[in-house]
């Protein structure tokens, strides 16, 4: 189809629309750790593009927004600040669970539009433990880049898209 766009990302027609009903999606295809000599040594060995992009599933890693909620399940690659010995980082009783999960009720919410059809928005947690800031840089067709800092550990961004959450 002609103007379609690729995964299933929104279309530059609908995205000031969905960005706006606040409820959407972000679908992240790589991930870029912040990197220090050690990381480094491992992102190669697990198969890293250059520049430490790690190349991930579209469909099983996103961030999705709703007015009353705001659900992560991202991996996560980097150092850790401060261990929490007995439980992961996010709180989900489950050891082989390091990634960035959790389920915020209590959330800030900031959309800004920027030049050329882009946006920026602000997402905040504040009934999480890391207080995870995140920053999502939307093109005017569809594509993002977030990031996401939290209390414990360094930074990380995700290169991806913006879909509609599917009605259940």
């Amino acid at each position: 189809m002609l103007g379609k766009p690729s995964f299933g990302q929104v279309s530059k027609a609908e995205l000031p629309d969905l960005l706006a009903s606040k409820k959407f999606a972000f679908h992240a295809t790589r991930a870029i750790p912040l990197a220090d000599a050690t990381l480094n040594q491992v992102l190669n060995q697990l198969g890293a593009f250059g520049n430490n992009v790690m190349q991930l599933d579209g469909m099983m890693y996103d961030v999705q927004v709703s007015p009353d909620s705001l659900l992560a399940h991202l991996p996560y690659f980097g150092r850790t600040f401060t261990p929490i010995y007995g439980r992961n980082i996010s709180g989900i009783n489950d050891l082989n669970e390091n990634g960035i999960s959790f389920n915020s009720k209590k959330f800030t919410y900031k959309s800004e539009a920027r030049k050329k059809g882009a946006w920026r928005i602000q997402l905040n947690t504040q009934d999480i433990r890391e207080n995870y800031r995140m920053l999502l840089e939307i093109s005017e067709n569809g594509y993002a880049t977030l990031y996401v800092r939290d209390l414990y550990r360094q930074g990380i961004s995700f290169y991806g898209y913006i879909d509609s959450i599917p009605e259940k």
